[in-house]
């Protein structure tokens, strides 16, 4: 979904959370995170939030409903006129940003916000369906919630698929350059990486992140599948240590 709104120049900003590392998953940094996202995305909004943090310098301070009404909410009615396409902001794995109590307070802002802003803006939310979310998120005028046990749903099947099409598309742009042979890399590791994905796109999403901001796409992926332990911390840790070497 996201790379098909990026495709079609409809992504805004997009919130990957994850509660393994403390820099990614703190409700009250969201905010802040989203509206610098927001001002790389539009020259329009770039300007409408850089004139709300000049009239008030310390508004990166402020409680969290003063920062979304000042950065996000106001430049967005402002500018959304003068939008030419849809923008679409992604919060993905939301149940891994904090935990229920110090979340509450972002998700009381969300609930009650979302359904506020210009047609020309949606949030996206995905995210394991924890108590406090399904309450949240179930309740509200103008917020969709979908489960995927109430749509058409294969799983592992569907996460392989996207697997497999992230490794063509991997192929196509770097298969000359990166010598690998025809048909890499073939049927058995592309099945080996969906039988560890099992049915998590979260994991083949970040697996698909790791091996392709490797400089030998074939080392990390024999790297990444001689790893004897396959949760997502595990895959996490992984990117981390290569990212730092």
């Amino acid at each position: 979904m996201a790379e098909r709104l990026y495709d079609r120049g409809q992504r805004g900003p997009f919130l990957f959370f994850n509660r393994n590392s403390p820099s990614q998953s703190s409700p009250d940094g969201v905010i802040r995170t989203l509206a610098y996202q927001l001002a790389l995305s539009n020259e329009d909004l770039r300007d409408a939030i850089c004139d709300a943090i000049e009239k008030d310098a310390e508004i990166a301070t402020r409680p969290l409903d003063a920062q979304f009404k000042a950065l996000v909410l106001a430049p967005l009615n402002s500018c959304s006129s003068k939008m030419s396409t849809p923008m679409v902001i992604i919060l993905d794995a939301f149940d891994e940003c904090g935990n229920a109590k110090s979340r509450r307070a972002l998700l009381y802002l969300l609930t009650t916000h979302l359904p506020l802003l210009p047609l020309h803006f949606r949030f996206l939310i995905t995210g394991r369906p924890e108590l406090d979310l399904k309450n949240a998120f179930g309740s509200h005028l103008g917020i969709k919630s979908v489960s995927l046990s109430a749509v058409e749903w294969s799983g592992p099947a569907d996460v392989l698929r996207y697997i497999q099409h992230e490794l063509n598309m991997l192929y196509w742009e770097r298969g000359v350059s990166d010598e690998l042979p025809l048909g890499w890399p073939g049927t058995q590791r592309t099945e080996q990486l969906g039988s560890r994905a099992g049915d998590s796109f979260i994991w083949a999403a970040t697996g698909m992140r790791y091996l392709s901001a490797a400089d030998d796409l074939d080392e990390r992926l024999n790297r990444l599948l001689s790893q004897q332990a396959f949760s997502l911390g595990d895959l996490y840790a992984t990117a981390l240590r290569s990212a730092s070497n």
